[in-house]
């Protein structure tokens, strides 16, 4: 027996009215606490970051402001290594061990065949793509560094389908500034690499925050190192 013929026709017609005419359902009501805790936590990222831009600034307008003093004092060792082909991982992560041995990213002396022309390269401060630029950025930091030191600690193949390496290392150097400051930064560096074993992307990883590790700059250096 079908159910609309167990309903009075009133009763259905006040039926189906009070379905189509009830009030949509009220929307969740966010609590005001969390509604400020979210905004303050946006601030302070914004205030964050444009303290960061602000450190990076100050240390580009100095540096700036010392290299016609600094690179007519020094030679830059801004030279690479014979070209190479790789067609294994481990030829990859051995090259890459002999350029960290030569402190390649404080020297400028690095495997060039192992990157694509194309590269992008990043850490905490700064992201760009290509070589070219990133030989150029070497070759304007090196005048400034002396007795720099990087330290490899470990060197492993991320887990996972893509093929990538993580080298964790030490870097420390002094810079050659009238107050001579000591850089200390220990961080990651991870290497992406295509399906011809080039390097793709450069990411760095800083065990330090940014603000902290740039602030080292306008530090006078001590006598140790």
């Amino acid at each position: 027996m079908d159910w609309r013929t167990r309903l009075p026709r009133s009763d259905m017609v006040a039926m189906v009215s009070s379905v189509l005419c009830a009030p949509p359902p009220r929307p969740a009501v966010v609590p005001c606490a969390r509604i400020r805790a979210s905004s303050q936590d946006r601030v302070r990222k914004e205030q964050k970051v444009q303290l960061t831009n602000l450190a990076v600034s100050a240390t580009t307008e100095l540096l700036r402001l010392f290299s016609p003093l600094i690179s007519g004092s020094i030679t830059t060792s801004g030279t690479t290594a014979p070209e190479k082909n790789f067609s294994q991982l481990q030829d990859v992560m051995d090259a890459l061990k002999i350029d960290y041995d030569q402190a390649y990213f404080l020297t400028g002396r690095f495997t060039r065949s192992l990157y694509a022309d194309d590269c992008y390269f990043a850490d905490p401060t700064i992201s760009f793509t290509g070589m070219d630029l990133y030989g150029r950025n070497l070759r304007l930091l090196i005048p400034f560094l002396e007795e720099p030191s990087l330290t490899l600690f470990s060197m492993n193949k991320e887990p996972g389908e893509g093929c990538q390496i993580r080298a964790v290392w030490q870097l420390r150097t002094r810079l050659k500034l009238p107050w001579r400051p000591i850089i200390r930064v220990s961080g990651s560096t991870i290497y992406t690499l295509n399906e011809q074993l080039k390097v793709t992307s450069h990411v760095e990883i800083w065990n330090v925050p940014v603000l902290e590790a740039l602030f080292q700059i306008f530090r006078k250096g001590d006598n140790g190192f």
